[in-house]
């Protein structure tokens, strides 16, 4: 008897940035991840000229370690032909969960210290 195959429309689908990471979001998603997937088989040098900075400075982008700027989501808009909207909705809708997160965490630690109290 001939074993099923597995159907790949089922498997969970890895998203890797740079470097090989996963990706997956356990909270908000930075801005420079999806940078990193729209630049994946870009030479970083190539994409470090588009946005006029160093290599190293669009790594750290591209691995959410540095925010990525309004100015570089009009370039990013330029460049890719989607204009700025789309990456400062991704900006925007990042800085938003974040400081919902941050909230709620400082939310937290207050209600914490009080029943310490």
């Amino acid at each position: 008897m001939a074993t099923p195959k597995k159907n790949s429309r089922n498997q969970k689908p890895t998203r890797r940035g740079r470097g090989g990471a996963t990706n997956a979001p356990n909270g908000p998603v930075h801005p420079g991840l999806t940078l990193a997937q729209v630049l994946e088989d870009t030479p970083l040098e190539v994409g470090a000229r588009w946005f006029a900075m160093p290599p190293d400075a669009l790594e750290a982008v591209l691995t959410g370690k540095a925010p990525m700027t309004k100015e570089m989501a009009d370039i990013a808009g330029s460049v890719f032909g989607t204009g700025v909207a789309p990456w400062l909705m991704i900006i925007e809708a990042y800085e938003a969960e974040v400081a919902r997160l941050e909230a709620k965490a400082q939310k937290k630690a207050t209600a914490k210290a009080k029943v310490a109290e």
